[in-house]
């Protein structure tokens, strides 16, 4: 299946919209880190996760926050952050999505590589921003560990904490726009 929804016969549209996301595919073609896993039965809330994410995601964001912010007990600082920041890329709708790579438990980051691993099999994006040096080394080395690269080549790019990125000006912003829009465009 192309990455187009109008690659989709327009019969079964309503259905690729509702999340059949790979039932159109014949087993032979689907990559074979997804046979036998299907998104939609995924256990809470990463299952939530998938259906928020456009099926076309081309950047995916993460960091230790996030799976707060997706829950709805975020920061409202980071929020108006990613608005703004997300703005400055002048992408269309759908280009990015949100996956954490850990969950907060028992006031802890617990990392879930297999579940975020799954993700990028999945939607198999272009560019993972990594947001903080610790984001990006707990990925990095867990995938290593694992034996696990990513299956779609998916471009690693480390970020900036955005503790230290919410109060920067705009032209700061930019420099980080361009070296993920790069990335985008390059492979």
């Amino acid at each position: 299946m192309g990455e187009s929804r109008l690659s989709v016969p327009e019969d079964l549209r309503v259905w690729h919209f509702a999340g059949w996301r790979y039932a159109f595919v014949q087993p032979k073609d689907m990559p074979e880190c997804l046979l036998g896993h299907d998104p939609t039965t995924w256990p809470h809330p990463w299952r939530g996760f998938f259906l928020k994410a456009p099926p076309g995601a081309k950047l995916f964001i993460t960091y230790p926050e996030l799976a707060l912010d997706l829950a709805g007990n975020g920061d409202p600082a980071r929020g108006a952050f990613f608005r703004r920041f997300l703005s400055l890329f002048q992408a269309p709708k759908g280009t990015f999505a949100f996956w954490p790579f850990a969950l907060y438990e028992k006031e802890l980051v617990q990392p879930y590589i297999q579940h975020f691993h799954e993700a990028l099999g999945f939607f198999s994006p272009r560019v993972v921003a990594c947001f903080g040096n610790e984001t990006h080394a707990k990925i990095t080395s867990i995938l290593a560990q694992n034996h696990n690269p990513t299956q779609n080549n998916a471009q690693f790019i480390e970020c900036p904490s955005l503790a230290d990125l919410i109060s920067q000006p705009d032209t700061a912003l930019r420099e980080i726009v361009h070296i993920l829009s790069k990335g985008l465009t390059d492979l």
